[in-house]
């Protein structure tokens, strides 16, 4: 269990150097880890920012598989290449809300 750095700030300023943040947050547990990929199970702990997962796990420096916009080119097409997957690797298996009030 831990938490993914906060600093990703935005399309702009992927790398997270920006001098106003809004605060976000994001918690995970490693379900498996093959040594070329892992899988997590990923909570918002803070925030519900567009792209938090994706810019925390970059700024972690585990990029999700395939995202263009935070991963890693090289890295991607290597991933495609051994397993003939095109597109970003991102799903959820259960979602739950949690409404304050």
């Amino acid at each position: 269990a831990g938490a993914l750095p906060t600093r990703a700030e935005g399309r702009r300023n992927p790398r997270g150097v920006a001098a106003e943040r809004v605060s976000a947050e994001t918690a995970y547990d490693l379900v498996s880890d093959n040594g070329f990929l892992a899988s997590a199970d990923l909570t918002l702990a803070v925030g519900g920012r567009t792209h938090q997962i994706r810019r925390h796990a970059a700024s972690a420096g585990s990029p999700i598989f395939g995202d263009r916009r935070y991963g890693n080119p090289r890295r991607n097409a290597q991933l495609q290449e051994r397993y003939g997957f095109d597109g970003m690797a991102l799903h959820a298996s259960l979602l739950r809300l949690v409404v304050d009030g």
